[in-house]
């Protein structure tokens, strides 16, 4: 009996627990809330919740600006406190309901002898794919411009040749309050528009507009920039003119007025001192320029309009000289020198224009139109050895005279209609585009080549070439969008597009001594490719609170005629294409993508044309008329998690193409290279990536961690020893930096990184052919600091270290280390008035015979802000030690090459500028939709 007791004990107390359990639960209900900012509606972590009727209990929210807790009473009383923002307090009554609710905090405000202080917003702000920057005056000077506030943003990077990344990711486009201006031309905004004017940086993922209009997401691999500016009137420019020794002059001017919907910018400028103005050109030691531009936009009733016009006329000459080495095999090379110089005449002129129309409250039509125009000349002079084993194997001289102009002009036309069911829709597009390119070239040529470095034979060149180019084409789309339920609707899509490109090449041989020309119908040619391709498709589409996704299928048919010396070639091709793009919200800030794309690469005419082009003896091009159309997919999975101080990015590729293009190479006993495109099958490439930051905020500084990862591997067709080869590499790479700066532009701080890379290139079939180990670092130290409270010292250190191994006995590995160091003083002699000097030094291991390893570079400036800040004079010494070239070494798995090249150095300049600025605000802002 006693067991039967112990269990009737057990079952009892099983019964009563739980109703004694339900019965504290009923009692007790739970109260979740996110605190948001009431301004710009971002969470606010480690915000104190104090809950005052229960002993003054505190709860810190959470990253996320969520809390929870449990309440006995049916009445509550809860104190809000976080710093910067206004307590709030309130009572919370009983209620049932089981939705989170929302607490808005406002900044504070207060008034101390009739100053306002507000709180400060933070640096930093995602929201869902777009990361948007908060800008103070503590990030500019006066007269910097958009560029040098974009330096100074954590995740945002821009290389030496202007290029910009965002966590890696390329910049694409850039936009000023959401629009275009000067035609997309991003130099406008990035050198013209003043740091002082931008309220905000927002990074976002790039998308077309039919993924606006049908809400499909990105795959998030490229991004867009908005420069959004501050709200209210503003009236802004800046001119400037320099003049210094070896006839350097600068002048420079714009000016804009924005005023509500209504924006105008000029601009114009010429320079001689190998600088750029609205358009990048490069220059050499002689270089000049001359640019003008203006742009309008305007809204007029339902019309929103942007219209622009930009032209660029430059000068540029140069002296280059590279030494190149060609691997063969592992075992096997040779050795070219080449000595070149060039002269540069181009000009531009550029119309473009954009227009939105709200017919009514359902439909919206876009239309744009751009035309480019465009002329240059040049003359070249080039004279090259080459030699194996010391042995020369050929020697050439060159000299050619082009001129040439081309004209392009593209229209487009959007119709976007929401019918009268929610949810249907109709986009209807129109494109149509046409090129044309003429130049006539004069080129003379002597080659003489070597057997056991004794002449045996040679030729001579002497013609006259009339190139004449022309493309067209046109293209209608339709996207019908029906519901089929309340988170589910069928997209029908539709395109049409037919597209023609022609080259006429005539050639006539000159007598060099009566100056006859005689045709050459060997090496004339004329071809016309027209390809013509319909797409029809159907896809499904979800989305709610989780999902976004997208799923279909397309078909594709498309013949191609090719008319090649009056013969046709006539290829059709059917193809069905699924396509997939699907966005999961695993998260607040947290998003897992996939996708899959495919895209056709058609051949050009330069590709197909069946005779050789023997312009450059020593280099013959031959065309091939079979080629099919290459087919290329894509396959992406990527994990995106933001939030305002963190931001986690993975992704993994895989890339195979069908019908890949590519350029076969040979060699013959002189070393003349013979050249032919080919499709080749089984290339791919797979990628993985990696990339972690973390952004903190200590008193007035903040801490920076990034790093990254990557791995790649392929298959590629090789073509080597006149053999085809399958190769493959694969590369391993990681980066790790870590920063601590202060937020003033002239703050103490320091940044470390450092970027290691291994790679390898091997045939496996036979890898004496190719077999190659390449690794790479690149450390990288720079600090900044007050000394004396009038100087600030700035001083960076990088090594560019590479390692090349052959894997062979008979070759020597390649090793070779560029070392850099730069150093900056800035004395402040007077509150407007400084001194700056600069002094680096570059080391680089493998200079060529004749340069010294070492080179110090160092300038001088004196510089002063006057009329109250609003200009500044600068006198400026550039090269004191007179550096007179540039250096830099080109290492490949098949070649290594050094390239010098002559710059303008030691030069003195005087230069005034001023700058102006005016902001009225108003009370309510308008500003343009995101496009």
């Amino acid at each position: 009996m006693r067991w039967y007791c112990f269990v009737t004990l057990l079952l009892l107390a099983g019964l009563l627990l739980p109703a004694h359990g339900f019965t504290q639960a009923k009692d007790d209900r739970v109260f979740k809330a996110v605190v948001v900012d009431s301004l710009d509606k971002t969470p606010l972590e480690n915000c104190t919740v104090s809950l005052q009727t229960e002993g003054s209990k505190k709860f810190i929210t959470d990253e996320d600006g969520s809390f929870s807790l449990k309440l006995k009473a049916d009445t509550a009383f809860l104190l809000l406190q976080h710093v910067g923002y206004a307590e709030k307090r309130f009572a919370l009554l009983q209620r049932n309901k089981k939705s989170i609710d929302t607490i808005l905090l406002s900044p504070s405000s207060t008034m101390m002898k009739g100053v306002v202080v507000k709180a400060k917003l933070p640096l930093v702000v995602v929201r869902g794919d777009t990361t948007e920057y908060n800008v103070d005056s503590s990030m500019f000077e006066p007269f910097d411009v958009v560029e040098d506030l974009l330096k100074r943003l954590p995740g945002l990077e821009i290389d030496a040749q202007g290029k910009m990344t965002f966590h890696g990711k390329p910049i694409t486009r850039i936009l000023v309050d959401g629009e275009d201006l000067f035609g997309g031309d991003p130099n406008f905004s990035m050198k013209k528009l003043p740091a002082g004017m931008v309220a905000k940086i927002q990074v976002m993922d790039t998308k077309t507009l039919e993924q606006i209009f049908n809400n499909i997401p990105a795959d998030g691999e490229d991004k867009t920039l908005n420069i959004k500016l501050k709200a209210g009137n503003k009236t802004f420019g800046n001119a400037a003119a320099a003049a210094g020794t070896k006839n350097n002059l600068e002048a420079d001017a714009n000016i804009s007025r924005f005023n509500e919907n209504k924006r105008l910018s000029l601009t114009g400028g010429y320079n001689s001192s190998n600088k750029t103005g609205l358009f990048k050109v490069s220059g050499g030691p002689t270089s000049s320029e001359l640019n003008a531009g203006v742009n309008y936009g305007d809204k007029i009733g339902k019309l929103r309009f942007n219209g622009s016009y930009a032209y660029n006329q430059s000068t540029s000459s140069n002296e280059t000289y590279r030494e190149r080495t060609q691997l063969i095999t592992t075992d096997t090379s040779f050795f070219t020198k080449v000595a070149s110089h060039f002269n540069n005449t181009y000009g531009n002129h550029r119309v473009s224009l954009n227009a939105n129309l709200w017919i009514d409250s359902s439909s919206i039509l876009d239309a744009t139109l751009s035309f480019n125009k465009t002329k240059n000349n040049n003359e070249n002079s080039s004279s090259s050895l080459t030699s194996e084993n010391g042995l020369l194997r050929n020697e050439s001289r060159n000299s050619a005279t082009s001129n040439g102009e081309g004209q392009n002009v593209s229209a487009s036309v959007t119709w976007r209609k929401y019918l009268n069911r929610k949810g249907r829709s109709l986009l209807v597009s129109a494109q149509a585009a046409g090129a044309g390119q003429q130049s006539e070239l004069f080129s003379q040529s002597t080659n003489t080549y070597f057997v056991n470095g004794f002449p045996v034979s040679g030729d001579t060149l002497n013609r006259q070439t009339k190139n004449q180019n022309k493309t067209e084409s046109y293209s209608a789309n339709f996207t019908y969008t029906e519901p089929l339920a309340k988170n589910l609707r069928l997209n029908l899509t539709g395109n049409y597009n037919r597209s023609q490109q022609s080259n006429d090449r005539v050639i006539y041989n000159l007598d060099s001594a009566t100056h006859k020309a005689a045709f050459d119908s060997l090496y004339s040619a004329t071809v016309i490719s027209t390809d013509a391709t319909k797409s029809v498709g159907a896809s499904l589409h979800f989305t709610n609170q989780k999902w976004n996704v997208s799923s279909g299928l397309t078909t594709l048919w498309q013949r191609t005629v090719r008319s090649l010396q009056k013969e046709n070639l006539q290829q059709d091709l059917l193809r069905y294409s699924p396509t997939l793009n699907a966005a999961y919200a695993v998260g607040k800030g947290k998003m897992l993508r996939a996708a899959f794309s495919a895209v056709t690469i058609q051949p050009s005419v330069d590709q197909l044309r069946p005779v050789p082009d023997n312009s450059n003896p020593l280099y013959i091009r031959l065309g091939n008329p079979a080629l099919r159309t290459a087919f290329s997919q894509n396959y992406l999975l990527s994990y995106n998690y933001s939030n305002n101080r963190t931001t986690l990015m993975a992704s993994a590729a895989y890339a195979p193409v069908n019908n890949q293009i590519v350029n076969a190479t040979t060699y013959d006993e002189y070393r003349r290279v013979t050249s032919q495109y080919i499709n080749v099958q089984g290339v791919f490439n797979a990628r993985t990536n990696l990339s972690f930051s973390k952004l903190y905020q200590q008193d007035k500084s903040f801490i920076n961690w990034n790093t990254s990862s990557g791995f790649a591997y392929g298959r590629q067709i090789y073509f080597q020893s006149n053999k085809r080869y399958d190769s493959r590499n694969y590369s391993v790479n990681a980066t790790l930096s870590f920063s601590k700066h202060g937020q003033g532009i002239r703050s103490s701080g320091f940044t470390l990184s450092l970027a290691p890379m291994v790679s390898r290139n091997w045939t496996p079939a036979d890898e004496t052919v190719l077999n190659t180990t390449r690794l790479s670092l690149s450390p990288m130290a720079e600090g900044s600091c007050k000394l004396l409270r009038f100087v600030y010292l700035t001083t960076s250190y990088r090594l560019w270290y590479n390692r090349l191994d052959y894997h062979s006995l008979l070759r020597r590995n390649d090793e070779y280390s560029l070392h850099t160091l730069n150093n900056s003083l800035r004395f402040q002699v007077m509150k407007r008035w400084w001194v700056q000097a600069a002094l680096s030094y570059q080391y680089n291991t493998q200079a060529p015979d004749g340069v010294n390893k070492g080179q110090f570079n160092s300038n001088l400036s004196v510089n002063g802000q006057v009329a109250k800040g609003r200009g500044q004079i600068s006198v400026t010494a550039f090269d004191l030690l007179a550096t007179k070239t540039a250096l830099q070494r080109v290492v490949s798995e098949t070649y290594i090459e050094d390239v010098q090249t002559n710059n303008l150095r030691n030069y003195f300049t005087l230069r005034l500028q001023w700058g102006f600025s005016k902001l009225e605000r108003r009370q309510k802002a308008s500003m343009p939709d995101m496009k």
